[in-house]
């Protein structure tokens, strides 16, 4: 008996050191698809504003960080669902940052003239 508990935990010792190392490929995976250059700025907008954008549409992007600068973009992708609590709609705009000033997480103010491209 004492021979099937060793092989039992021996099991166990395999399947939890498997288990880590796909959450290790898994997170290398994400930290790959998360590129510096274009980065991709998330931000939401009034549902009253929705009429007025459109991909392709001009952004432009100001972080704290770096107050003199200006970084400009592109809206890429619209949500189709506005949220039912905020009545806000998700954005996506894909930024040019070849300095790699910007990081993902930081905060930022993004303007864009709406009802134009």
């Amino acid at each position: 008996m004492l021979g099937a508990f060793q092989n039992v935990a021996d099991a166990l010792r395999a399947l939890e050191f498997d288990a880590t190392a796909l959450e290790t490929q898994a997170t290398a995976e994400a930290l790959a698809r998360q590129t510096l250059d274009p980065i991709y700025a998330d931000f939401s907008l009034p549902q009253q504003q929705l009429a007025g954008l459109q991909v392709g549409q001009v952004v432009n992007l100001a972080v704290d960080t770096f107050p003199d600068q200006t970084y400009t973009g592109k809206i890429n992708a619209i949500s189709p669902k506005v949220d039912a609590t905020t009545r806000n709609v998700q954005v996506e705009a894909t930024i040019a940052n070849p300095k790699q000033n910007l990081l993902p997480g930081m905060f930022a103010t993004v303007k864009s003239d709406i009802g134009s491209s």
